[in-house]
């Protein structure tokens, strides 16, 4: 019993679910390059905003030390120690300025180390500015010092923020160069999803086309077994009861055949050897024409019966079970068969190879397959026959050709002239009519040995056979 999946889809849902597995990983890609873009979106305005502030920071800080320096030089002038107290006041937020400029993100390490040293020199200057302004020590009031510190701290500054937005752009080509490789990685392993997907739902398509293709040639021994999307495997066990039934059908068939042509025989040899002894006067004399009546009945007994041997042959072909295999030379096989056609009214021209083949095969179906296609040749052959035999042989083949100079076969017949009992519209060149099934049987025991036959013919010009047959043959 073959194992079924646990959910079986139809044909529409499967071709719904490939294209889901084929766009998963470009939706997988496209939401991707979504988030990486808002991420760095994200980060380029977080950027943007921590290199405002910390650049409105910096100006704070040198509008800061101009304000200082004001009390300073006015306390100077007017001495005034509400000045001083005043100066000391706006140093505080001087401080809290640094402080906050120090504890921004986008400074590194050096560059806060660096920052952190220049607040204290500058704060030190301050300090030693409020002392000499305090001792009326004027001379030593550099108010130009502090503003060199401050340049310092705005090459600090800038110099981070750059650093940053390089690293930025730096990032931002890296997710672009991970968006691009993501994609050229994508797009093939959606065509493979697809193209896999497309193969799960074409292969039982196809499995179903050999199965219909073999119901039609007539071959019902092997079960149909679909395997795939549910309508089709639905199709898949109708064929499969379809199936049973023509073998069923075919089997009564040949059996009725077989039944009739055995029952037909005894009669017919009692009735022939009748007619013999009538003609031979052994019951008594006869008349010029009761011996023609005898004649008739002679040449039509001899055709029937010749036609109940080829439906056993015919028979005997379509049983495909292993017979006795043995090692035959073809030119002993074809001699004996050629001595006993060429009796045939016709004049007959042979032509076979100067050396013989030995082969290891079935003689019983071999010596049909020629007597059958040698007499097939005759029979629609000019007034002169002219047929060729060939055999040749390879390394895991052996090939067998026949060839004459008959009347040929129309291409649209091609197909159709190893089917039981078709004849065609070519006319034989004989006065026995055939029975159709000559070629049906060839055709029955190069299958069964496991061999290829085709057929090529041009009108007027002749037919040709030409058969492939394994060296090892396995008759099944």
């Amino acid at each position: 019993m073959t194992n079924r999946p646990f959910i079986q889809l139809s044909i529409l849902q499967r071709w719904a679910l490939s294209l889901c597995l084929s766009l998963l990983p470009f939706i997988g890609s496209v939401v991707f390059a979504l988030w990486t873009i808002d991420q760095q979106s994200h980060l380029q305005n977080q950027l943007t905003r921590q290199s405002l502030d910390l650049k409105k920071q910096n100006l704070k800080l040198n509008s800061m030390m101009a304000r200082l320096e004001r009390p300073l030089k006015q306390y100077i002038v007017l001495k005034n120690p509400e000045l001083i107290e005043l100066f000391n006041q706006k140093l505080i937020d001087f401080k809290a300025t640094q402080s906050h400029i120090l504890q921004s993100p986008l400074l590194n390490k050096l560059a806060l180390k660096q920052l952190a040293s220049t607040f204290g020199e500058l704060n030190q200057h301050l300090s030693q500015m409020v002392k000499a302004v305090e001792t009326e020590d004027a001379n030593r009031v550099a108010m130009d010092k502090p503003y060199e510190w401050l340049a310092n701290i705005s090459d600090i500054v800038d110099n981070a923020i750059n650093d940053n937005l390089r690293n930025s752009q730096q990032d931002l080509k890296t997710a672009e160069l991970h968006i691009v490789l993501l994609g050229s990685l994508v797009v093939p392993l959606s065509i493979l999803l697809f193209v896999y997907s497309l193969k799960s739902i074409t292969r039982p398509v196809q499995s179903l086309s050999r199965a219909i293709n073999l119901l039609g040639r007539g071959r019902w021994q092997d079960p149909i077994n679909i395997v795939g999307p549910l309508d089709l495997t639905i199709l898949g066990q109708r064929l499969e009861w379809m199936r049973r039934q023509l073998k069923e059908s075919d089997e009564q068939k040949k059996l009725i055949l077989r039944h009739v042509t055995h029952e037909l025989k005894t009669p017919l040899s009692a009735i022939m050897e009748a007619a013999s002894l009538l003609r031979d006067e052994i019951p008594g004399q006869i008349n010029e024409k009761q011996a023609h009546v005898l004649d008739i009945l002679k040449v039509n007994s001899e055709t029937l019966n010749n036609l109940i041997a080829t439906m056993l042959s015919y028979n005997t072909a379509l049983v495909k079970q292993s017979t006795f295999t043995e090692e035959l030379d073809l030119q002993e096989l074809v001699s004996p068969l050629i001595k006993e056609l060429s009796q045939s009214h016709k004049q007959i021209e042979w032509q076979i190879p100067d050396k013989g083949l030995v082969i290891s095969t079935d003689r019983q179906r071999v010596e049909m397959i020629l007597r059958n296609l040698f007499s097939n040749a005759i029979y629609y052959s000019k007034e002169v026959a002219k047929i060729n035999v060939d055999w040749k042989q390879n390394d895991s083949n052996w090939y067998l050709s026949v060839k004459d100079n008959g009347l040929g076969i129309e291409e649209s017949e091609l197909e159709k002239v190893f089917e039981p009992f078709y004849q065609g519209n070519s006319q034989r060149q004989s006065a026995v009519k055939g029975s159709g099934i000559g070629l049906a049987i060839v055709k029955e025991c190069v299958e069964t040995m496991q061999g290829e036959i085709s057929v090529t013919s041009e009108l007027n010009q002749g037919t040709e056979f030409t058969i492939s047959f394994p060296n090892t043959v396995s008759i099944s």
